[in-house]
């Protein structure tokens, strides 16, 4: 189904719910699940606080659904809204770290460096069926700032597009692609070695076609295939002759392939029985009574 038709069917969804079939609501968000909750796994770290988030978020967004403009797919409106929910609930637990910590700007030269020598091929998805590669990756994400875990699920996990994660995140699409590409290569670094293996040595490359920092700047830019074709051109020579940043970009692919495995970031065991006797719990309430802010809560 194209993008068009699936938010015609999205439209058609919501037409249904807002004339009074109001049990249809469960079969929109259904989908959905997974990529809420891990937008809001990205911000708290917590499988708890992290599903209450999402249990809020579809009682919000069933609440607000004729504020529901069609503009844009209905995941991107709850993403907004999970997002949101998950920032306050951090503002009112004190637990956000100030600015000056998790947003301080750094030089992207300095900070992106390859700290081992990984000869990294493609990583079959079967190695998520084992427990201890889906924590390594679990333990990597939730080690990278709040600002880069946002970033790299809306575009790795979630598959928004650039300007979608802006318009989520209300940043610059710049910005995104820069936290972007830090995330990703931060993500790289912290599971060398574990998933890939190590170099015997590493050419240093032709420095006629491009160097490998400016190679390393580029590698999310030029995975996407975001890249004016001059300096893609380079980029693909340079990755010819240089082991070094082949293998950083091979890194980079698999982490972005791996991490948009469902198996990766899972939700909790009884997570859609439980989502689903909360809103049938509420959508069993006299309207009068449905206020979504007192409704939320882990439902077991």
């Amino acid at each position: 189904m194209s993008d068009h038709e699936l938010l015609e069917s999205e439209v058609a969804l919501v037409r249904r719910i807002l004339q009074g079939e109001t049990e249809a609501y469960y079969q929109l968000v259904r989908p959905y699940q997974r990529m809420i909750y891990a937008s809001a796994f990205s911000i708290l770290r917590s499988e708890v606080d992290a599903e209450d988030v999402v249990q809020q978020t579809f009682l919000n967004g069933l609440a607000a659904l004729r504020s529901f403009r069609a503009q844009s797919r209905i995941l991107t409106w709850l993403i907004q809204i999970a997002i949101n929910e998950a920032r306050m609930r951090l503002r009112r637990d004190r637990l956000r770290r100030s600015v000056s910590i998790e947003e301080v700007s750094m030089n992207f030269e300095q900070e992106t460096v390859v700290r081992d020598l990984i000869e990294w091929k493609r990583i079959p998805s079967s190695v998520l069926e084992r427990k201890e590669t889906r924590e390594i990756l679990l333990r990597a994400f939730e080690s990278l700032p709040r600002i880069y875990r946002e970033v790299f699920v809306l575009r790795d996990v979630e598959e928004l597009s650039i300007s979608e994660t802006a318009k989520v995140l209300g940043i610059q699409e710049v910005n995104v692609k820069t936290r972007l590409s830090r995330a990703r290569m931060k993500m790289r670094d912290l599971i060398a070695g574990t998933l890939g293996s190590r170099l015997a040595c590493a050419p240093a490359g032709n420095r006629e076609t491009l160097g490998c920092p400016m190679t390393w700047k580029e590698a999310s830019n030029f995975i996407d295939g975001d890249l004016v074709p001059v300096l893609r051109t380079k980029i693909t020579a340079h990755l010819r002759i240089c082991r070094r940043c082949s293998s950083v970009v091979a890194g980079i692919k698999n982490v972005v392939r791996l991490m948009s495995d469902p198996r990766a970031l899972p939700l909790p065991a009884g997570f859609s029985r439980r989502l689903r006797k909360l809103l049938t719990s509420y959508l069993l309430l006299p309207k009068a009574k449905r206020v979504p802010g007192g409704q939320a809560g882990r439902h077991r």
